[in-house]
């Protein structure tokens, strides 16, 4: 199913985003993807699926360094 049509980005590739960067923030989401960075009619929908997602992750609290 397509979320963002002005960028073409399936729920598959928002999933595949969320699983393989599980912490990561919903801006990183949009600019990785791209989904809702133009009209941003999907940006709720968006939203959604970055919190239901990011709610089913363990929490943790170890200390992530960028390299």
């Amino acid at each position: 199913m397509i979320i963002c049509r002005c960028n073409e980005v399936s729920d598959f590739e928002i999933r595949k985003f969320m699983k393989k960067h599980p912490h990561a923030s919903f801006e990183a989401l949009k600019l990785v993807t791209s989904a809702g960075t133009s009209c941003g009619r999907c940006k709720p929908l968006l939203q959604k699926i970055h919190e239901r997602f990011s709610n089913e992750q363990p929490q943790n609290n170890q200390l992530r360094l960028p390299f």
